[in-house]
C-alpha cells in the first residue's frame, strides 16, 4: 500500500594520457555570501595539464572541453583549451565556481577500450582579493575499474494524495572488462556523517548484502529493487520491477519468489525495508574488509576506505553531510518529491554509463523517468 515517508575560480588541472580517455572534475562550491564588489568584472584561467608518467610530463592538452559551474547564480559556461592547454573565462560574478575538465581519447586494446579516469577536487572564491586566479593542480589518475551505482530512483509518485515509494530502486554498473562477483558487497542507506566526517568513518542507518555468489557481467546493469513486483497495478505513474535483478528483503515485506534476494545486515533493528529519502539522502556502495561497527543509536559504522562508490542528493545541499574523499558534491537539486524522476551517472560528451569522478554534481544528470537496466539516451536526458 503507499506509505507515508519517515523520517575561482581557480584552474585545476586535468592529465590526459593521449592513448586513453581521461576526465578531471574539480568540486567547487558556490558561495551565498554578497558580492563585495562589482559583479561581471572578474576573470579565471584555467590551465589544462598532462602531468602523468605516461606521456611527457607537464604536456598542455588542447581541445579539452572545460566546463564551469555557480548553483547560487546558475552559471554554466564552458569552451575548449587552446594549443597552451588554456581556456579563459571573464565576466564573472564574485563567488566560488565548480570545475571539470574533460578530454577523451579512446584506443583499442585486444578489443577493449581503453579507459581511464582522472580526478582532482578543490575549490577557490574569485573575489576583489583574487579577481583573476590562475592555477593547476597535479592530480592522479585511476582506471575504471569498479562497480558503480549508476542509477538511483527516489521520488516516487503519488496515489490519492499519498506518497507511494515502494517503486525505488539502485541501479549499478560494471564498467569493467571482466565479471565481479557481488558477494560480499552491500547496498547501505547513510546517515548525515556530520560528526565522522575526517574520522575514516561513514555511518550508515541501515545496509542490505549480496550474500551468494553472482556476477554483475562486463558493461552490464544489476537492478537493486526495493520490492521486485510491477507497481504500475498501485501506482499508475510508477514503473514496473518485477524483472528486476535482486530485491531487499527484511523477512517480513514484499517478496517476489524469483528475484534473489538482499538480506538486512543489521537484522536486529527496526528497520523492515530499504527504503530512501523522496528529497535528499546517501546511498553507498560498501565491500567490507573489516566488520562493522555501531554506534549508540545502533546505526553501522563502516571503514572509508572500504567504501566502493558513493552517491549523495539532495535538493538543498546542507540537507547531508558525507566525507569528500566519498562524494564531493550531490545530485538531484531539481527533483521534486513524487516527479517520478530519477538520477544517473552520465558521460556528458558520449552519454554512456559508470561516469565516475567523485563528483556527483558532474557525475549524475536528472532524468524524466528511471530507466531500469538501461542507459537514457541523451537526447531525452535534462541536465541539472
Amino acid at each position: 500500500m503507499p506509505r507515508q515517508q519517515s523520517n575561482g575560480v581557480m584552474a585545476r588541472a586535468i592529465l590526459i594520457p593521449l592513448s586513453f580517455g581521461i576526465i578531471l572534475s574539480l568540486g567547487l562550491y558556490c558561495s551565498l555570501e554578497k558580492p563585495t564588489a562589482v559583479d561581471g568584472t572578474f576573470a579565471v584561467k584555467i590551465v589544462v595539464l598532462d602531468t602523468t608518467n605516461l606521456v611527457i610530463r607537464s604536456l598542455p592538452v588542447a581541445g579539452a572541453n572545460v566546463q564551469l559551474k555557480c548553483d547560487v547564480y546558475k552559471i554554466s559556461v564552458e569552451q575548449l583549451t587552446n594549443s597552451l592547454g588554456e581556456a579563459e573565462f571573464t565576466n564573472l560574478l564574485a563567488g566560488t565556481y565548480e570545475i571539470s575538465a574533460i578530454k577523451t581519447v579512446t584506443t583499442e586494446n585486444q578489443g577493449q577500450m581503453d579507459t581511464l579516469v582522472l580526478i582532482g577536487n578543490s575549490e577557490v572564491q574569485v573575489d576583489p582579493s583574487n579577481p583573476n586566479p590562475i592555477d593547476t593542480v597535479r592530480v592522479g589518475f585511476k582506471p575504471a575499474d569498479k562497480l558503480v551505482i549508476n542509477e538511483i530512483y527516489y521520488s516516487g509518485v503519488e496515489v490519492s494524495d499519498q506518497a507511494y515509494l515502494d517503486d525505488q530502486f539502485v541501479e549499478l554498473y560494471n564498467p569493467t572488462a571482466d565479471s565481479i562477483n557481488l558477494k560480499g558487497y552491500i547496498i547501505a542507506r547513510g546517515a548525515s556523517n556530520t560528526n565522522y566526517i575526517g574520522s575514516q568513518l561513514v555511518e550508515c542507518v541501515y545496509a542490505y548484502q549480496f550474500t551468494d555468489d553472482a556476477f554483475a557481467q562486463p558493461h552490464k546493469f544489476i537492478v537493486i529493487a526495493q520490492d521486485a513486483i510491477d507497481h504500475r497495478s498501485k501506482a499508475p505513474g510508477s514503473i514496473d520491477l518485477s524483472g528486476a535483478d535482486y530485491e531487499c528483503f527484511s523477512g517480513n515485506d514484499v517478496d517476489n519468489p524469483e528475484v534473489p534476494n538482499l538480506v538486512p545486515v543489521n537484522q536486529n533493528s527496526a528497520v523492515n525495508d530499504f527504503m530512501i529519502n523522496n528529497s535528499h539522502d546517501i546511498v553507498l556502495l560498501i565491500k567490507p574488509k573489516e566488520k562493522f561497527q555501531t554506534n549508540r543509536l545502533d546505526n553501522l559504522l563502516f571503514r572509508v576506505a572500504d567504501v566502493v562508490d558513493g552517491v549523495k542528493y539532495t535538493r538543498e545541499p546542507d540537507n547531508k553531510f558525507i566525507d569528500p574523499a566519498i562524494d564531493r558534491g550531490y545530485a538531484g537539486k531539481d527533483i521534486e518529491r513524487f516527479s517520478g524522476k530519477s538520477i544517473e551517472r552520465h558521460h556528458p560528451v558520449t552519454g554512456d554509463a559508470g561516469y565516475d569522478v567523485n563528483n556527483s554534481f558532474f557525475d549524475f544528470i536528472t532524468i524524466s523517468r528511471p530507466t531500469p537496466k538501461t542507459q537514457h539516451v541523451s537526447a531525452q536526458s535534462a541536465h541539472p
